[in-house]
């Protein structure tokens, strides 16, 4: 049978392989091919289906798709069930596009006409029920032998397609379901079309298998969407689509490309254990409830989480905390997959949760890291905050030292702007040092004492003034120039610049290493 329009190609890999066991991967093939014809003799034919031969009224799809037949067929169910829609769900359909054609009520005579091409099949066509009790339309384990086709069809009471096998493609692309869809343990075994479906009151697809592309591109669950243990073994496409109740996917495994590009979760999304086995996208996706949960899962291969909407953190503490194991997952899922830039913005996300619940000292050095280095992801950030604490030790170690700033009357020496940079860059580069250099200190102690003996003159002869101070700083009478100390002041403002500075370039390695990982 040929694939609907658009339909993805089947991705799985059929080819026998060697067993662990010595034998070929063509034997659990078998096996499967076996239990697959078991379990298609239990089930049901389509053709004893009424509510299939109301679908397929006008004739089954071939190898082929006849939009003309479709459409025929499309008018005879919408116009059979519309007797279970009330007048503002007709209108409402309408507005959302549907044809209008389809909702005419039918005559007397066409409904004899529509239940005589039952007849000739062998068949009564369903009673509908009513618009304040619909009918179910059953179609659990029935086997679809050929291409079924219910694009744009309404479903105006529980869908039920639990245990139900298509053979071939089947398209429910613009489908309104009404009340709740059920395609629990459904196999698919050609492409499968939900594109633009609406599901009004949940729909459940839980244990289902897609071999061949699954679509729901552009499709809204109003109610709750549970994929719980589905299998995509071809291409699985949800771009677009709208989650407005909870997402649910523990469990489900996609082995073929999973695009989630432009979904919107309104509510929670569940995809923990399982695996994506081929690429995934969840470019511009927008989580709008709670932190998406993907614990235990693995990703094989790049995923895209490019321009994705994060809700804000908690400011409560239990789903802060929450929040940040979710986030901590997809961090070690990312660091497991080789995406470090990933990695990182997830532990961004995850240190935003944790400063919630965490205590004072925690919530400091958090604000700290996030502020001089980007969460490690930022060179030029440390080093422009370490050249900054540069210039300002340098400007206060000069304001210091400066005869008017000092309490004895130190002449200015002749080189006291170069030792004060010198002193400030030694205690900015020596990272394994608390202070600053000591022989850059002692050579300016010793300066500064000596400036006092040689600009003054001070000598044997009779003293001036300021040589009776010099004279008795030193204590003891002599006019020798004295080292004069370094304030303790100055000494504690490098003792903090050398620490600062360590940080800082340890920060500006960190984000070097974390640049060159990801380059």
């Amino acid at each position: 049978m040929t694939a609907p329009p658009d339909a993805e190609p089947d991705q799985s890999d059929d080819r026998p392989a060697e067993a662990p066991d010595g034998g070929t991967a063509a034997e659990p093939a078998e096996s499967r091919l076996r239990e697959s014809r078991l379990r298609e003799s239990r089930l049901r034919p389509a053709a004893e289906n009424p509510w299939y031969v109301l679908a397929t009224l006008w004739g089954e799809q071939g190898d082929g798709f006849d939009p003309d037949l479709h459409a025929k067929n499309r008018r005879a169910w919408n116009r059979w069930v519309a007797q279970a829609l009330t007048p503002e769900a007709v209108q409402g359909l309408i507005d959302e596009g549907a044809d209008p054609d389809d909702f005419t009520p039918l005559s007397a005579e066409e409904q004899a006409e529509l239940q005589a091409r039952a007849a000739a099949r062998g068949q009564t066509l369903p009673d509908p029920g009513t618009p304040d009790t619909p009918a179910s339309i059953d179609f659990r384990d029935t086997l679809f032998a050929w291409n079924f086709s219910a694009d744009q069809f309404v479903w105006p009471g529980t869908a039920r397609f639990a245990g139900a096998t298509f053979r071939d493609w089947a398209t429910f692309a613009g489908a309104s379901f009404r009340d709740m869809a059920r395609f629990d343990g459904a196999s698919f075994r050609g492409g499968a079309r939900f594109d633009g479906a609406s599901f009004r009151g949940g729909a459940r697809f839980d244990g289902a298998t897609f071999r061949g592309g699954a679509r729901f591109d552009g499709a809204t669950f109003r109610g709750g969407a549970r994929f719980d243990g589905a299998t995509f073994r071809g291409g699985a496409r949800f771009a677009g689509a709208t989650f407005r109740g909870g997402a649910r996917f523990a469990g489900a495994s996609f082995r073929g490309r999973a695009r989630f590009a432009g979904a919107s979760f309104r509510g929670g999304a569940d995809f923990q254990r399982g695996a994506f086995e081929s690429r995934t996208d969840f470019a511009r996706a927008k989580f709008k409830g709670d932190v998406p949960d993907f614990r235990d899962r693995s990703f094989a291969h790049a995923t895209d989480w490019r321009r994705v909407q994060w809700p804000p953190a908690p400011k409560q503490v239990e789903p802060a905390e929450e929040a940040e194991e979710r986030y901590a997952a997809l961090r070690h899922a990312m660091e497991e997959a080789g995406r470090y830039e990933h990695a990182r913005s997830f532990f961004a996300r995850e240190l935003a949760c944790r400063r919630v619940h965490a205590g004072w000292p925690t919530r400091l050095a958090v604000d700290a890291y996030v502020l001089l280095s980007d969460v490690g992801r930022s060179v030029v950030r440390p080093l422009g905050v370490w050249t900054l604490a540069l210039l300002s030790v340098w400007v206060v170690q000069f304001e210091m030292l400066h005869p008017e700033n000092v309490p004895a009357v130190w002449p200015e020496p002749r080189n006291l702007a170069f030792d004060t940079f010198s002193m400030a860059l030694g205690g900015a580069v020596v990272v394994g040092s608390p202070v600053f250099d000591p022989r850059r200190g002692n050579a300016l102690e010793a300066e500064l004492g000596a400036a006092l003996f040689a600009d003054y003159g001070c000598g044997t002869a009779a003293p001036a003034p300021v040589c009776a101070e010099v004279a008795a700083a030193n204590g003891d009478g002599s006019f020798a120039p004295q080292p004069r100390a370094i304030p303790d002041a100055l000494k504690a403002v490098q003792f903090a610049h050398a620490a600062f500075s360590a940080l800082c370039l340890f920060l500006a390695g960190l984000g070097l290493r974390n640049w060159l990982r990801i380059r």
